[in-house]
């Protein structure tokens, strides 16, 4: 039986259940995305910067900006720098 929605369990967990070991290639749903987008990296982030390349080389328009001193958190870690990242991104719009 499939969970109830919304209860201890529900449908996340079966999801990832049911996706474990999988690899989910999206580069084609990427690459139909026509809007500017920031992929922000943590320079510390257990993450590789390989990753955030490469979502930035699927997608038509994106950037990556490494945010120094961070890991994947970087707007609870560095919320200045974060902010002014993101308002300098979205203010070049």
């Amino acid at each position: 039986d499939l969970p109830v929605q919304a209860e201890p369990g529900g449908w996340m967990v079966m999801a990832q259940y049911i996706s474990m070991g999988q690899r989910h290639d999206y580069r084609n749903a990427l690459a139909e995305i026509e809007v500017p987008v920031l992929i922000l990296h943590g320079e510390n982030d257990l993450q590789s910067i390989d990753v955030a390349n490469m979502y930035a080389d699927t997608l038509p328009d994106a950037r990556v900006e490494i945010i120094p001193g961070s890991t994947h958190f970087p707007f609870d870690e560095q919320p200045e720098l974060f902010s002014e990242i993101v308002g300098n991104f979205i203010s070049g719009l």
